[in-house]
């Protein structure tokens, strides 16, 4: 076993600090200054089988014996699949603040993601996300319709870095949020565009950005009707199918996630919703919603299941076209978070 480090750059680092291998047998020991009787110092190298941390574990896999090391873990540990976002949440960071905030908390916000393992790919995946250490709220990720409880959380946390700019864990949190509520929710649907993304979405003047007023009628691109493609969780919405339209009309909705009978995924299985909001009154309206893999915008390829947009495009300015969708959505939290810390950062 031996020690490595992640670096900020997201590759991994030797602390071993062994130089120089064992002759070959029959040779004398070599030594850093003087290397082997013949002049040669032999090269020592490590390949890791298995690699573990706080809150990961994974095994690598290679069948390049000719590899050196850091070529090893570069090839094995880059194939990034964003299947939980976290690759593109870090992309969305680093866009966004590197040579606006110091570099100390670009660097403190990277470490907030590390690489995990799942069925054979090696992904990306955010600490917030780890719903398996960290726990699941759908406050902070805008799931399940919490959309004006997920905004609180953000403005509560951005009220803590704007106390304490070293709070950079505060601010990690948020910025997470706000990536989250325009992959994740349905504003992208209807907001305004400017430019290259949409209207920022200011939760205090919700219907003053220009945004169109959210409808899911039946005939709709957005239909959740008995007509559309978007079907409910009918573990917890047990009403009519045609009705939903009407309980959502005129509000911005998000995916459920991890409800009740309603799993999709062997990560969504054990995943539960804190007991507080599956007891709210509302909460079998939630129900109702589609769900987050048929609507969400949170990686650049259309992903299997995904139901709201296509694949086919008729043209930059086509708002049913999934690629329009992603790149609108990247580039409005890009704006958001750099926002957010201007205006955060501004008060000191």
């Amino acid at each position: 076993m031996w020690v490595m480090y992640k670096a900020e750059s997201g590759l991994w680092q030797l602390l071993e600090p062994l130089h120089v291998a064992m002759a070959e047998a029959g040779e004398a020991r070599p030594s850093a200054e003087h290397g082997t009787p013949d002049g040669q110092v032999a090269s020592v190298e490590y390949r890791p089988r298995f690699v573990f941390n706080g809150d990961h574990v994974w095994a690598m896999h290679s069948s390049d014996e000719g590899s050196t090391l850091q070529q090893l873990v570069y090839k094995s540990w880059q194939r990034i699949n964003p299947k939980f976002a976290g690759f593109v949440h870090q992309n969305i960071i680093n866009t966004a603040l590197t040579g606006l905030a110091p570099q100390e908390m670009v660097h403190s916000l990277n470490r907030h993601f590390a690489f995990g393992w799942s069925r054979g790919v090696i992904p990306v995946v955010e600490d917030v996300d780890n719903f398996v250490i960290k726990g699941y709220d759908p406050r902070d990720h805008f799931d399940n319709g919490f959309i004006a409880e997920g905004w609180q959380r953000v403005a509560e946390r951005l009220l803590a870095f704007r106390k304490n700019n070293l709070d950079f864990d505060s601010f990690a949190l948020a910025a997470h949020g706000i990536a989250d509520f325009y992959a994740h929710s349905s504003y992208g649907h209807f907001a305004a565009l400017s430019g290259n993304a949409f209207a920022l979405y200011d939760p205090a003047k919700p219907q003053g950005l220009g945004m169109e007023v959210p409808s899911y009628a039946a005939g709709s691109s957005f239909d959740l009707s008995r007509s559309g493609r978007l079907p409910p969780n009918t573990h917890v919405f047990h009403g009519d199918r045609n009705s939903i339209p009407g309980l959502w009309a005129g509000q911005l909705v998000s995916g459920r996630y991890a409800q009740p009978g309603d799993s999709q995924s062997i990560l969504e299985a054990p995943t539960t919703i804190p007991a507080e909001l599956r007891n709210r009154s509302d909460f079998w309206q939630r129900g109702s919603l589609p769900h987050h893999n048929t609507m969400a915008v949170d990686q650049p390829d259309l992903a299997k299941g995904h139901l709201l947009y296509r694949a086919a495009s008729s043209g930059g300015t086509d708002r049913l076209a999934y690629a329009n969708q992603f790149a609108w959505r990247f580039q409005s939290a890009i704006q958001h978070i750099q926002k957010a810390y201007k205006d955060n950062r501004a008060a000191h």
